[in-house]
């Protein structure tokens, strides 16, 4: 029997994202996972065929920006959304909530709207990919399907707007 890394590697890599076994802790179960490709991601898959958990980069590597919701609490998701955007694809985790975006040149942002809001922008180094079970949870899409991985809003729309639109108003 194929675990989940073995069986989504190929969905993924019709995407063009890279994927990567992790293991329940979240933590790559290989060395240099920055350096793999679409083929190696595949030899990973034959080599780890029963892994149940993977992660794919992100950033240029792979296109994808995530906003990071620290909370099952779905308000906090719906305020994510409303500062940068809807998007068409969203991940419940073992803790959160992933909302993915178009990488724009985003880089890791730890709560930058302050402690209270348990928001991160993760527009580098690696995430886990629905469907895998890690130790907190199972990760499972509940809004879109891989196809739109290819067809993300950018992250900033939203706020690029609004942010143009009280410079062009008069004071």
């Amino acid at each position: 029997m194929s675990g989940i890394f073995a069986k989504f590697q190929p969905r993924y890599a019709e995407q063009n994202v890279i994927t990567f076994p992790v293991s329940p802790d979240k933590k790559p179960a290989i060395k240099h996972w920055q350096k793999v490709g679409l083929e190696g991601s595949a030899k990973l898959a034959e080599k780890f065929s029963d892994v149940d958990s993977f992660g794919f980069p992100l950033g240029p590597r792979s296109g994808l920006t995530i906003l990071d919701v620290d909370t099952k609490d779905k308000s906090v998701l719906h305020e994510a959304q409303s500062r940068y955007g809807e998007t068409p694809y969203v991940v419940e985790t073992g803790g959160g909530f992933h909302a993915y975006y178009r990488y724009s040149g985003e880089r890791r942002h730890i709560r930058p709207w302050g402690p209270d809001l348990p928001i991160d922008v993760l527009g580098n180094g690696y995430a886990v990919g629905a469907p895998s079970i890690a130790a907190k949870g199972q990760y499972e899409i509940i809004h879109g399907t891989l196809a739109d991985l290819s067809n993300l809003p950018p992250l900033h729309r939203v706020f690029f707007c609004f942010f143009a639109a009280s410079l062009s108003q008069p004071k």
